[in-house]
């Protein structure tokens, strides 16, 4: 953690839930309340479909996705509760949903979380961009970090796969 950084979460300690909302601003809580609500989504869906997945490198790849979500979900609800920002509404632990098997395939399933994890890297940028915290500023650049590393490794397993949309190449 960077210096700043850690300077403000020892500034943190001792002070009451009331103090700690004055050390934030609100579009800091709103990206820490969206960015819970998101990583509750993505964890919904990445259990749903791992539970659909067929190739086991895939499902090593969903699962190593699973743990950093899981890791990020933690760190964002003990930041609201440190800020006293309320809980978004937590979606149900079990992902077990009637699908029909056969419409859920490999390709889709790498498809629809590789979409989402692009998007999701956009997310964390702008959260970043929009943090006054040095430590929020941290949390989110670390979160950046670690879905840009997720990001790789789908590119390349979607290579290897042939599951990128390939862009027109202009020669």
């Amino acid at each position: 953690m960077k210096i700043a950084g850690l300077g403000e979460k020892i500034g943190y300690l001792g002070k009451s839930k009331k103090q700690k909302q004055t050390m934030i601003t609100l579009g800091e809580a709103y990206s820490i309340w969206k960015l819970l609500v998101m990583r509750y989504d993505a964890l919904f869906t990445s259990k749903m479909l791992l539970d659909f997945t067929k190739d086991q490198d895939l499902k090593k790849i969903v699962t190593d996705g699973i743990e950093v979500l899981e890791t990020q979900k933690n760190v964002l609800e003990q930041l609201t509760k440190d800020f006293s920002i309320p809980m978004p509404n937590r979606p149900a632990e079990d992902s077990n949903v009637a699908i029909d098997i056969n419409t859920l395939t490999d390709r889709y399933i790498y498809r629809h979380i590789f979409d989402s994890l692009a998007n999701t890297s956009f997310k964390h940028m702008s959260n970043y961009q929009r943090a006054n915290s040095a430590y929020l500023r941290e949390t989110f650049r670390n979160f950046l970090n670690e879905e840009l590393d997720l990001y790789d490794a789908f590119f390349e397993y979607g290579k290897l796969k042939g599951y990128l949309n390939d862009p027109p190449s202009f020669r």
